[in-house]
């Protein structure tokens, strides 16, 4: 989730199946004790992140590395904000994604009321940027970040407006990234040195007057929990030393096509703090407002709490 040469703002659409567990997770969608399901894998809906300070980081690196001024030293880490919805699981012992709501095996009496949805930030580290290719390379920061996991009895995720992804049931937190996964740079980006609207999702424009550069990226396993976890018991039903979980099968692209690019992020989280909290009482608030402007990103209302992004000229 990451990743792009705007300046100020980093905005790119992506899809995710995070996984919890080396083994099956047993989760109860609902909360109530039912509704049940043994996944291996849980699939997330293509959004939107937010690379807070992505560009400056990326000139940064630009900066140190022809030690311009003398200066080697500029800041290239930046913060990454998302939140996704759950839009179905992997269910364990084999077979293909199975989407929600709907009939889930066995279950009687499935989910079709509700949502699942996640936010999460963590920290990023620009590793290589060259001016001649357009591409850069990142790592993810190890032990940073935090990733919620909200239940709510509303179905009201907005995509376009960022709301709603952090509020009802606390269901999970998970505290700090593992870091690099693997040998190589955890993700890359490439400006393929075109320009075009930043919405072009089939229901249409809504930043009319908006442009982005064009291009595309990948994005290695992301881990969470590395410095701790908290579960809800009432949703996961299994033990936090068994407990993990990773972001993974990350595509990144400009302009959006998949979803519609959100006008607000969660950069927080929520209010009750893991000393407060009691299985099944943990509840959040969505920092961004349900208001959107059809046209620049900057004609849209910074929100009270959530954050607004600032997109520069491409």
């Amino acid at each position: 989730m990451r990743k792009t040469l705007l300046n100020g703002l980093i905005a790119a659409a992506f899809a995710v199946a995070g996984s919890a567990q080396a083994g099956p997770l047993s989760f109860s969608l609902d909360g109530s004790g039912g509704n049940v399901i043994v996944a291996d894998a849980l699939d997330w809906s293509p959004t939107s992140f937010l690379a807070l300070g992505g560009n400056q980081a990326i000139t940064n690196k630009v900066l140190n590395d022809a030690n311009i001024g003398g200066i080697n030293n500029r800041s290239t880490t930046f913060d990454v904000l998302t939140h996704a919805k759950m839009n179905g699981f992997k269910p364990s012992g084999g077979g293909s994604f199975i989407g929600l709501p709907g009939t889930f095996g066995n279950l009687s009496n499935p989910l079709t009321g509700g949502e699942i949805t996640i936010i999460a930030r963590f920290s990023e580290t620009v590793t290589s940027a060259n001016t001649a290719t357009s591409r850069a390379e990142f790592d993810t920061v190890a032990n940073s970040g935090w990733v919620e996991m909200y239940y709510s009895a509303a179905q009201n995720a907005n995509d376009l407006t960022g709301s709603g992804f952090s509020d009802g049931t606390l269901i999970m937190r998970a505290t700090g990234t593992s870091g690099r996964i693997l040998t190589t740079s955890d993700g890359t980006f490439k400006n393929d040195g075109t320009t075009g609207n930043l919405d072009v999702t089939t229901n249409g424009n809504d930043y009319t007057g908006q442009k982005t550069v064009n291009g595309s990226g990948s994005q290695s396993e992301i881990r969470f929990g590395s410095t701790g976890i908290w579960l809800n018991k009432s949703f996961l039903l299994t033990n936090v030393a068994d407990f993990s979980i990773f972001f993974q099968n990350i595509s990144i692209g400009l302009p959006y096509s998949s979803a519609d690019p959100s006008d607000c992020f969660n950069p927080t989280q929520s209010a009750a703090l893991n000393a407060s909290i009691t299985a099944g009482t943990a509840t959040g608030l969505s920092q961004c407002d349900t208001n959107h402007v059809n046209g620049l990103m900057s004609a849209n209302a910074v929100p009270a709490t959530g954050y607004l992004p600032l997109i520069g000229a491409t």
